[in-house]
């Protein structure tokens, strides 16, 4: 539920500092994979060379991985889309509606939206 993911998301926010918990997103890893894997491999203290970390986030591209390329769809398989932001084809505005209420504040504190409110979200 919206409340749950809240929930979870204020405790991880919460705790990041503290526990030194490495928070990055889908749309993060998305943008700059090779980046974020140098960020998570340092933050692991995991030193590892340049092309071995390019050669990782080749081996778990979307399109390595299922053959498909991001955006070609499979809606039976895990790795459905490979693609951010898919979620306004399946949230109602009733869901947009929900979980800008909930949550829409959490969602601009954390850098998905701009606005709380769904009616002003980009999509």
């Amino acid at each position: 539920s919206v409340l749950e993911w809240r929930r979870s998301m204020e405790k991880e926010i919460e705790f990041a500092g503290p526990y030194e918990i490495l928070q990055i997103s889908y749309e993060e890893m998305k943008r700059d994979s090779v980046g974020v894997t140098k960020s998570v491999l340092t933050h692991l203290e995991v030193p590892t060379p340049d092309d071995v970390v390019e050669d990782m986030v080749h081996r778990s591209s979307f399109k390595f991985v299922t053959g498909r390329k991001a955006g070609q769809e499979n809606k039976d398989g895990f790795y459905r889309k490979g693609v951010t932001g898919d979620w306004v084809n399946h949230f109602s505005d009733e869901d947009k509606r929900r979980f800008s209420e909930l949550a829409g504040d959490l969602l601009v504190e954390l850098g998905y939206e701009e606005a709380a409110d769904w009616r002003l979200w980009r999509r």
